[in-house]
């Protein structure tokens, strides 16, 4: 009689817990009832998005409220552009995926990419683990979640690098929350393709005894636009005193006494030019004058070198 009773209430325990088990099941999606996880902790593809609810939480207290929807305007690119079979060619691993997204009351909503490796068929087959791409760690339940746009408009995210294989066909869909609620169901399947093959660069080794590269060679003189001159008087520098009128004075050194200043000298005096020149020969630290521009008419540069001349 004892081993009766005991079976009898065994079985009202295992039936409060089994309705306890669906009560939780349909709280838990916000009213949708989700799918359970396949054995190899794979989801079916039916599992309401509120489920996981990697865009913030579902909340059900607002009245007369419509769910978004994606749209069907899915796109992987750049450039955007799909092939025969109707799969957008992406031309790099750092793909942006695309969609637009409406909502009913006109609300700002996101969208949620998710993204999977395609069988032999093209179809669907294990989700790709994604990294949030402001934190650099994997994504909360493996998808991206776009910025918020107007109703109407189109959301997108940028898979970061490294979570794409090179010449891979995959596939993604989307599913929008406007902040309140969740779309009751996944969109359609957009299918995409990485580039063929990576980028690889190899460097020659260098050369320790080759000559020294003649950087300045290589650049023709560019001519500039001409400046002006003024009257450069007077012919003393300011010397622990503001610039005046042709001279352009540095900060003064109050230890050493010393303030840079410096001024445009016009080229047509013979006199001046040959003082030029002979006190910079004279001086083994500094360089020769310019001898490129001795040909030319008017102001020009070069990498390491310019040429003001001609003033009027």
């Amino acid at each position: 009689m004892s081993g009766s009773l005991g079976s009898s209430r065994r079985r009202r325990i295992l039936s409060k817990l089994a309705l306890g088990a669906c009560s939780i099941l349909l709280l838990g999606s916000g009213g949708e009832a989700a799918a359970a996880d396949s054995g190899d902790g794979t989801p079916d593809w039916d599992y309401a998005p509120s489920s996981r609810p990697a865009a913030g939480p579902e909340a059900l207290t607002k009245a007369n409220n419509n769910r978004p929807v994606s749209g069907k305007n899915l796109k992987a690119g750049p450039p955007f552009t799909k092939d025969s079979a109707g799969v957008w060619q992406a031309n790099r691993t750092t793909v942006t995926l695309r969609n637009t997204v409406t909502d009913a009351d006109g609300d700002a909503a996101n969208l949620t990419f998710q993204v999977y490796t395609t069988d032999a068929a093209g179809n669907p087959k294990d989700q790709v683990q994604l990294t949030d791409p402001d934190t650099g760690k994997p994504a909360a339940y493996g998808v991206i979640v776009s910025d918020f746009v107007t109703s109407g408009g189109t959301a997108q995210v940028t898979i970061r690098y490294g979570d794409l294989k090179t010449n891979t066909t995959y596939a993604f869909r989307t599913s929008a929350y406007d902040g309140s609620l969740y779309e009751t169901n996944w969109s359609s399947w957009a299918k995409f393709h990485t580039r063929g093959r990576a980028v690889s660069i190899t460097l020659p080794e260098p050369k320790k005894d080759a000559p020294a590269v003649n950087q300045d060679g290589y650049q023709e003189p560019q001519k500039i636009a001409q400046p002006s001159m003024a009257a450069v008087d007077p012919t003393e520098p300011p010397i622990g005193r503001s610039a005046e009128d042709g001279w352009n004075c540095g900060t003064l050194n109050k230890k050493t006494g010393i303030q840079p200043c410096s001024r445009l000298v016009p080229d047509d005096s013979k006199k001046i030019r040959d003082a030029l020149t002979k006190g910079t020969n004279e001086v083994k630290a500094l360089p020769r004058l310019v001898d490129w521009c001795a040909n030319l008419t008017g102001s020009h540069i070069k990498r390491y070198e310019a040429c003001i001349g001609s003033f009027t």
